[in-house]
């Protein structure tokens, strides 16, 4: 991307070319939930059109699937589809691991998500394998119920019920969890354009034996007796935040 130079050409530019980074944070920011939204330094970022071989997969169940999604995206031409069993509530998970490589900062993990039909179940999830404890951070929300709530202490906490999202096979809506990964407690969630303080609630703890690393994952499962489909796009994972 030149500077000082015609649009037209490259050639007899006046300044440095921008940096990659500096072309990543611009993406990322420019799909925040809200404008008002830009907290936090973005480390990874995914809009799934290069495939989703850098992703580990776990379709449960007969009929489900994860694949490039070609019916819609949000940003270039695919995203990754979900696709779930006919089994109720039995979940298929995408997830990427990252190295830790600043373990007592607060993370930030944003996704974008398409319903095409309801009865279903989505959540965005982040654990922590640190020592020998995992910290596992749940936002989640039925369709069915319209409820949105986070799993914390062994327990769920209801943010709030009746919540219609939009659905439809172009309607996407955009969700964050934001965690204290020193603190080991939840910072707060966005929704579209509904922001939640979960600073008083703690992570979900359980002993574990595995490496040191972070896992984001997305996860998707059927309501009723029939396999059901989430298109999730633009994923961006953040540290510092506020």
């Amino acid at each position: 991307m030149p500077r000082g130079a015609p649009d037209y050409s490259n050639v007899r530019t006046t300044e440095p070319l921008q940096r990659v980074d500096d072309l990543s944070e611009l993406a990322a920011r420019l799909h925040s939930p809200s404008k008002y939204e830009r907290g936090g330094h973005v480390v990874f970022m995914s809009n799934f059109n290069n495939g989703l071989a850098q992703f580990g997969k776990s379709a449960s169940g007969t009929g489900s699937a994860i694949v490039p999604g070609t019916v819609t995206a949000l940003n270039g031409a695919f995203s990754a589809r979900i696709m779930t069993s006919a089994v109720i509530d039995q979940v298929s998970t995408m997830w990427l691991r990252i190295p830790v490589l600043e373990p007592d900062v607060r993370l930030g993990l944003e996704a974008a998500f398409c319903i095409p039909d309801g009865e279903l179940g989505l959540a965005v999830q982040i654990a922590v394998f640190k020592g020998s404890i995992c910290d596992t951070y749940t936002l989640s929300y039925y369709t069915d119920l319209d409820d949105l709530y986070i799993f914390s202490s062994g327990y769920a906490y209801y943010l709030e019920s009746n919540l219609r999202l939009y659905e439809g096979v172009a309607a996407w809506n955009r969700i964050k969890l934001v965690v204290d990964l020193e603190e080991r407690h939840y910072v707060r969630a966005l929704l579209n354009d509904r922001n939640y303080d979960l600073s008083s609630y703690g992570s979900f703890q359980a002993s574990t034996s595995e490496d040191e690393r972070i896992d984001i994952r997305l996860q998707t499962w059927a309501r009723e007796a029939i396999s059901k489909s989430v298109y999730w796009d633009d994923i961006i994972v953040t540290q510092h935040e506020e």
